[in-house]
């Protein structure tokens, strides 16, 4: 209920005693928009989400501020390899919230490591970790260590690169809040694996550490897993598998019998990927409320009732005062309705 309190001198010729006509605002609720990468509208769990999805360096441009969630992932570190390389690091993984101006920020997408290559392919060439991804002025996901061979040791990462037996026992150590360290201390004749983002990798054994799902594409995808380590073979020898493209994926490492021609290569890590979001809200336009008079005449107080008692802000319209009424707030007085306000 409204009650109309005051005496009124003048009228305005809207005014009718079957009903009253008030001008109302539109309210249109803030909503954060953006430009770049691949775009993907999806609903999830009842909301709906617009996607910005970057597997290569660009730019995104926010037009409208607003809150924006983010996974960052590097590049995946390569594979060792010769006898029994270890698995490659998966890269770095970060996620977060973030409030964002309307402004450009550049996206930097890490390529994975390449993996290691043996004295038979024209000369002995160690691994190499991947490269960082990152989102300017937020936050930078770190490549992904490489794996062991019996010439060079794991490297650090996002996440650390796995061991060989031959000669280099320790695993690479992982970033703290990204990744995982690759595995120590195989045994004789194995690489161990390399660090993933949801875990570290098998000591004394091959898997590399697990990766981390994420449903912000709007698929449910698992990101930065560490690369196996490899298995010396009885004959012959073993290319390591590459990480897969857009994950941050190690590479597996390489191995072959000692004394068999061509050596064993480790394989490339996966490149990295940076995926954000925002929710999707809807605009709202409030309808003006019905005013309806319960009885009296204009030169006396009046009472009146406003329906659907919703948020609505009222226009300054000339003669009017601004005034707001609440969802659930009961009464309230209206100072001014006269043109002299």
């Amino acid at each position: 209920m409204v009650m109309i309190s005051r005496w009124v001198p003048r009228v305005l010729s809207a005014f009718k005693m079957a009903g009253l006509l008030l001008a109302v605002s539109v309210w249109r609720a803030h909503a954060i928009s953006a430009t770049g990468g691949s775009v993907t509208n999806y609903t999830l769990n009842g909301t709906n989400w617009t996607a910005h999805i970057f597997t290569s360096n660009d730019t995104i441009t926010v037009t409208s501020g607003g809150q924006m969630e983010y996974l960052i992932v590097a590049g995946g570190g390569g594979g060792g390899g010769r006898y029994q390389g270890g698995g490659g690091g998966a890269g770095g993984l970060l996620t977060g919230t973030t409030n964002v101006g309307a402004q450009q920020y550049a996206i930097t997408v890490g390529q994975g490591g390449a993996g290691s290559f043996g004295y038979n392919w024209g000369g002995y060439i160690a691994a190499k970790n991947g490269a960082n991804s990152s989102i300017q002025g937020m936050a930078t996901a770190m490549g992904g260590g490489y794996g062991s061979d019996e010439a060079t040791a794991a490297n650090s990462g996002g996440s650390g690169g796995g061991a060989c037996h031959y000669s280099k026992p320790n695993g690479g150590a992982g970033t703290f809040g990204q990744g995982y360290r690759g595995g120590n201390r195989p045994t004789q004749c194995h690489g161990s694996g390399g660090g993933g983002a949801g875990g570290q990798g098998t000591d004394s054994g091959n898997p590399g550490g697990p990766g981390v799902a994420s449903s912000i594409s709007g698929l449910l995808v698992t990101y930065a897993k560490g690369g196996n380590g490899q298995n010396r073979p009885g004959s012959g020898y073993v290319i390591g598998g590459q990480g897969a493209p857009c994950t941050g994926n190690g590479g597996n490492g390489g191995g072959n019998q000692p004394g068999s021609s061509p050596d064993g290569c480790g394989g490339a890590g996966g490149s990295g990927i940076v995926i954000v979001r925002y929710e999707v809200v809807p605009s709202t336009c409030v309808p003006a409320p019905i005013i309806t008079p319960a009885g009296g005449t204009f030169d006396q107080p009046l009472t009146v009732t406003i329906t659907p008692a919703v948020f609505a802000p009222l226009t300054n319209t000339p003669g009017w005062r601004t005034g707001v009424k609440y969802p659930g707030q009961g009464i309230e007085t209206v100072e001014a309705l006269s043109q002299d306000g």
